[in-house]
């Protein structure tokens, strides 16, 4: 019998995954939804991600292995998304996981609500402890103004709270027309999350969490790159939203101030720290113009700004000297501890 239902391709870029591929492979091929077509897009990866990928090959028809020299995260997605021959894509991480109904939830949803893209919502996994990020309470239907405020919301608001990741979301291939995965980039899934929800119609979200995300010691808070071009871009995408979705403004201005003390903070780490020293000059001024913009236009209900973080910008502003003593402190401390707990 003739599958009726559309293809999903899932696309898998993987690069020494060998810990937890099979754990990923396994929650995709298992899937309720069996009209699949997984690629695996292998990074040149030197580990035996590679032989893991062919062996899962050999056991499903549906599984595709695609290698590559060593190109990055964005080079992977970006030939998994060219080499996809099903009407509608989705992404995983290989070193994470999906409940056995997901796309199943997300397909139905799409064509039940008429969207253009179907998110659902997502799990946190830190060691053993997981988190169900936002509240389970808003299925939510609507265009792209409200896409594009709900994937900016905090976990710990009262309101849908989507990824701004691609890998909580079920696409319509079409959508990808134009769009490719910026190369380079520290954080390169979200320019094309924003980029896709411009285009679109109609989003569904369903906040039940079937996605598991997990995260790994050499997470972006402890690392020393300092991404600049993510601040140059979430300050020009406020700009645009500004001209083309107001509505959406105010919370695009918070991830780019949260993205702007991040990215502060790692050219602290930085050895010697005194080469960033006019972008933080720069840094400075701009949270002095927007923060008060934030917190006039941000419904709380959407992102709560708690006192931590209105301390933190407040003492940044007046007296970042302080800040900076403070930040660098907690940080020794805190490592200190960390490394003395896991002996």
């Amino acid at each position: 019998m003739v599958d009726s239902t559309p293809l999903i391709s899932v696309i898998v870029p993987v690069y020494k995954a060998e810990k937890y591929l099979d754990t990923c492979i396994a929650s995709i091929a298992s899937q309720t939804y069996s009209n699949l077509e997984i690629l695996l897009i292998n990074d040149g990866s030197p580990d035996r991600t590679p032989a893991i990928c062919e062996d899962w090959a050999a056991k499903d028809v549906r599984i595709k292995v695609i290698h590559q020299k060593n190109l990055g995260a964005a080079a992977a997605r970006n030939k998994g998304v060219a080499a996809a021959r099903g009407e509608l894509l989705g992404f995983v991480d290989a070193d994470d996981w999906i409940s056995a109904d997901a796309y199943e939830v997300m397909q139905r949803n799409m064509e039940r609500e008429s969207a253009d893209v179907s998110a659902i919502g997502m799990t946190d996994v830190r060691d053993s402890h997981f988190m169900t990020k936002g509240s389970l309470e808003h299925y939510t239907v609507g265009g792209a103004e409200e896409a594009l405020i709900y994937v900016n919301a905090s976990p710990y608001g009262n309101a849908p709270c989507m990824s701004r990741g691609v890998c909580d979301k079920l696409y319509r291939k079409e959508l990808f027309k134009g769009i490719q995965f910026p190369d380079g980039w520290h954080v390169e899934d979200a320019p094309v999350t924003y980029q896709i929800l411009e285009k679109i119609d109609r989003f569904v979200f369903d906040p039940a969490p079937k996605y598991f995300y997990r995260h790994n010691e050499e997470s972006r808070s402890n690392a020393t790159v300092v991404d600049i071009e993510t601040i140059d871009y979430f300050e020009s995408l406020y700009r645009l939203m500004l001209k083309k979705f107001p509505a959406a403004a105010p919370y695009v201005l918070y991830v780019y101030l949260e993205n702007l003390v991040r990215v502060y903070q790692a050219s602290l780490r930085i050895t010697p720290s005194s080469r960033y020293h006019a972008f933080r000059k720069q840094a400075l001024c701009s949270l002095r113009q927007y923060v008060p913009i934030v917190k006039a236009q941000v419904n709380p209900d959407i992102i709560p700004l708690g006192r931590k973080t209105r301390f933190a910008w407040g003492l940044l502003s007046v007296a970042p000297a302080v800040y900076n003593t403070l930040y660098l402190m907690y940080r020794k401390l805190f490592y200190r501890f960390a490394v003395h707990f896991k002996r």
